[in-house]
C-alpha cells in the first residue's frame, strides 16, 4: 500500500485524522492454499459477518469458491461454459449478513480487489452497487431484482489507468471502488442511514458519506486526494473507518490494495 492509512470518525460530520499504533512483533507462516480452480489473481476473500466459518473467494478468471468446514473450497461457477466465458471473472461478491444463504455475484471480464457491491446489514433487501465506466452508483430495494441509479451521488469516478491504451484493458474509467455501511447508525429492519462510498478519483474528492440512506451526500473532510481509496472497512468496536490507498489501479485494471 502506498500512502498513510487514515481513520474516519463515524460522526454526523466525518472527521479524518492520521493514526499510528505500536504493533507487537509476531511470527507467521504463510503457505499456498489449494482451491481447485483456475489461475490468475484471487482479488477478494469475503467473510460473512454473522455466520462463523462462511467465507468466499473470488478470482479474476477462475470463478468463485465457498470455504467448506474441512478448509477445502467448493467451486460455485463450474457450470460456466465457453459461451459464457465472462462469468469466470467475478468483479464483486456480497454475502448477506441477515440471510447467510443468499449470495450475490457480479461477473465480468474486468475485476479488481475493490468491493463495489454491498448488502445493507439492517435491511437486507437493500443493496448498493458501484459501477465502472462512469455509470455511477446504483441501488436495489428488492434483493437485486431491479436497480435504480442513485442520481444524487456526486461522482462516478474519473481515474483511467492508461487513456492511451488501445487493447481495451486499461482505457476505461475504474469507477466506484467500494461501498461500506455503518450498521451502528441504524436499527434492524430499517435502511441504514450512514453509508461511505469510495471512488477512484485522483486529485479530487474520493470518499463520500450519506446520513440519510443515499438521498444526499457530502465529501468526507480532510481526506487524502493524492491516492486512490481501494478499500474502506469499519471497525465497530472503535467506531472508525479504515481506508487503504494506492497510487494506481494496478496492471490490467486490478486495484491492488
Amino acid at each position: 500500500m502506498i500512502g498513510s492509512g487514515i481513520v474516519t470518525a463515524l460522526t454526523a460530520v466525518a472527521i479524518i485524522c492520521p493514526f499510528a499504533y505500536a504493533i507487537n512483533s509476531q511470527a507467521y507462516t504463510w503457505d499456498n492454499v489449494k482451491i481447485g480452480g483456475g489461475g490468475g489473481f484471487v482479488p477478494g476473500i469475503i467473510f460473512n459477518p454473522t455466520e462463523k466459518g462462511l467465507a468466499y473467494a473470488r478470482t479474476d478468471i477462475g470463478g468463485a469458491y465457498r470455504l467448506n468446514s474441512d478448509d477445502s473450497w467448493a467451486p460455485l461457477l463450474d457450470f460456466v461454459d465457453n459461451a459464457r466465458w465472462n462469468y469466470w471473472g467475478v468483479d464483486a461478491l456480497a454475502t448477506d449478513p441477515i440471510t447467510p444463504s443468499r449470495l450475490y455475484l457480479v461477473c465480468t471480464p474486468e475485476n479488481g480487489t475493490i468491493e463495489r457491491l454491498a448488502v445493507d446489514p439492517n435491511d437486507n433487501a437493500i443493496l448498493f452497487f458501484g459501477a465502472r465506466s462512469g455509470h455511477g452508483l446504483w441501488k436495489s430495494t428488492n434483493f437485486g431484482v431491479s436497480w435504480t441509479q442513485v442520481t444524487s451521488f456526486p461522482s462516478p469516478g474519473t481515474y483511467i489507468p492508461d487513456p492511451t491504451d488501445t487493447t481495451g484493458y486499461n482505457n476505461d474509467i475504474v469507477g466506484i471502488a467500494w461501498v461500506t455501511f455503518d450498521e451502528s447508525s441504524g436499527t434492524s429492519g430499517t435502511a441504514t442511514p450512514r453509508i461511505f462510498v469510495g471512488v477512484a478519483n485522483a486529485g479530487s474528492a474520493n470518499i463520500f458519506v450519506t446520513n440519510n440512506g443515499g438521498t444526499s451526500w457530502s465529501t468526507v473532510a480532510g481526506q487524502n486526494t493524492t491516492y486512490l481509496p481501494h478499500k474502506g472497512v469499519i471497525a465497530p468496536s472503535e467506531q472508525a473507518l479504515y481506508v487503504s490507498y494506492s497510487d494506481g489501479a494496478g496492471p490490467v485494471r486490478y486495484l491492488m490494495a
